[in-house]
């Protein structure tokens, strides 16, 4: 035992030498800067929208979609974690938070009509959209409209949303959920009931909380209007058109947006893009919200993706 011990002092020895003589290595800079500050801004038309944005920085900027029972709070850790990259925004959509409907009913134009007025007040030619669930949708919808301005697309829980679905499908999905409100309920309601299904069985109590109070926040008229424009795509989607790279993600345990569908979706895409640049990746024991559930794996990932889509 002696005679080991001393040889393998030698190697150690002979080591730490040799590490003495290497240059020092680029400082590692943090995954989530927690002092990154967060400034709210106030885009002051009509419809008025509310957003959080990190400090400017050069190259695209990465804005986040929330789904139909979220808002911009649910990607904080997020934003932080995307302001190592470039400068990140997270939006309310209509009706959320600090963003007002409009006059009429919202469509999914409407969304892209936004992203475009997003972009042009912080001064963003390009931009990498990640959406949750309905985010997703939205953020797809836009992909097709404006390839050119997008360096890459991430889709998480969702991507297609009732684009290929068939008209009594999406008639029966929008008149279950708007039953509860024709009889009078508003989201803060029934909130604990759609956090059951969106939550993974693994969900902590904090997660729990997150999930119902974003989903208790929600107005009554607009939850109604976000489920009609969820409803009513007005196509389906061409996925020849997506020219950026794509990272399509979804938990393990998601009962809406389930895994083996995702990786479909995201073969679609491989096998139909121009230019095909696609990667999946399942959150392990996350839920539907796996942004929320698990933000240190889903951060992980987008990191990734950020670092690839910006060298």
């Amino acid at each position: 035992a002696d005679e080991i011990a001393a040889g393998t002092k030698a190697v150690f020895q002979a080591g730490v030498a040799a590490l003495a003589t290497v240059p020092d290595a680029p400082e590692i800079v943090p995954q989530v800067q927690p002092d990154t500050p967060l400034q709210t801004l106030v885009i002051d038309d009509l419809p008025r929208l509310s957003l959080v944005v990190t400090p400017e920085r050069p190259g695209p900027l990465v804005l986040f979609l929330h789904g139909i029972g979220g808002a911009k709070e649910n990607w904080q850790p997020q934003l932080r974690a995307a302001a190592r990259h470039s400068r990140a925004a997270a939006l309310d959509l209509r009706g959320y938070g600090g963003s007002s409907l409009g006059l009429q009913q919202t469509g999914v134009d409407d969304y892209c009509e936004d992203i475009l007025r997003v972009c042009h007040v912080l001064g963003a030619d390009r931009v990498i959209l990640v959406g949750l669930s309905y985010g997703s949708w939205i953020a797809t919808s836009f992909a097709m409209r404006h390839p050119e301005m997008l360096a890459g697309l991430v889709v998480s829980g969702g991507c297609t949303g009732m684009s290929e679905a068939g008209p009594e499908e999406r008639e029966a999905f929008r008149i279950s959920r708007e039953v509860p409100l024709n009889e009078g309920q508003v989201p803060a309601d029934f909130a604990p009931a759609v956090v059951k299904v969106l939550a993974g069985p693994e969900a902590d109590q904090d997660t729990h909380a997150a999930l119902l109070a974003s989903m208790a926040a929600i107005p009554a008229s607009t939850y109604r209007d976000a489920m009609r424009c969820f409803c009513n795509p007005l196509e389906r989607f061409d996925f020849a058109r997506l020219t950026m790279p794509v990272l399509l993600i979804t938990g393990e345990h998601d009962r809406l947006a389930p895994p083996d569908e995702i990786r479909a979706v995201a073969g679609r895409i491989l096998d139909l893009a121009a230019t095909p640049d696609v990667r999946f990746e399942m959150i392990a024991g996350a839920g539907h919200v796996c942004n929320v559930e698990r933000p240190e794996a889903y951060n992980r990932v987008l990191g990734e993706f950020l670092a690839k889509v910006l060298a």
